[in-house]
């Protein structure tokens, strides 16, 4: 496993302990196998921070012990073209890969891309088409829920506590592939239907209302007050 690299500070701290320790410019004997002991390093890193040291101080120069590592390494990353990704068909960047072969790059790279926050993953829906006289009557009944509160002197929305919203649910009454577990000798289960088309659908009723909680946060009332075959 390959050992880090020395900090700055790191650096800086072995040459004032090797400075310290030098008579007639030589180190104390034994230090620096000792320091690059302590360090973690190998004595011939220690040496070349000495080295420089020396000579810099025979120079009169400002001691610089600094790394010369640069802070970023490895090949520059590829800009991402936001401006030219927009401009696509959405239809030629529903996957990485087909975004990629459009504006000729790897999927890698676009991955990255995403990762950086550059471009993001989107689920677009389908919204319903509304006209206006249907926009005007959900406005009209948003509008009809709300409430002015006088003690905060303020529009809000009614709790809704004695609404029970009713809805009816279709269920199939099994599904084209289940899975079971059964013993090895076991018969193995025989389901017949002339298509997955023609599989019973039952329409159910479903009434619920808004749960009721106590001040400590226990459940009065869950809300669900049932649901019942509506049809065959």
């Amino acid at each position: 496993m390959r050992k880090p690299n020395l900090t700055d500070d790191q650096r800086h701290r072995i040459v004032c302990i090797l400075f310290e320790s030098c008579k007639n410019g030589k180190p104390a004997h034994g230090k620096v196998q000792e320091v690059a002991a302590t360090f973690g390093v190998s004595r011939r890193c220690i040496s070349k921070l000495l080295t420089a040291d020396q000579k810099q101080r025979e120079q009169l120069l400002p001691i610089n012990v600094r790394s010369k590592i640069p802070e970023k390494t490895g090949k520059d990353r590829l800009p991402c073209p936001i401006e030219e990704i927009m401009t696509l068909e959405v239809s030629k960047r529903s996957t990485l890969k087909r975004l990629g072969l459009t504006i000729g790059h790897a999927p890698s790279t676009c991955r990255r891309w995403v990762k950086q926050g550059v471009i993001k993953s989107h689920t677009n829906a389908i919204k319903p088409y509304l006209s206006q006289d249907q926009k005007h009557l959900r406005l009209h009944f948003t509008v009809g829920k709300l409430v002015f509160d006088r003690l905060l002197r303020c529009l809000k929305f009614k709790d809704m506590s004695h609404v029970i919203h009713i809805d009816e649910k279709w269920f199939y009454m099994t599904k084209p592939s289940c899975k079971y577990y059964i013993g090895s000798n076991e018969t193995e289960p025989y389901r017949s239907c002339k298509s997955k088309r023609y599989i019973t659908k039952v329409m159910f009723l479903a009434a619920v209302s808004r749960p009721t909680y106590e001040e400590n946060g226990d459940v009065l009332f869950d809300g669900k007050l049932g649901i019942w075959p509506f049809t065959y």
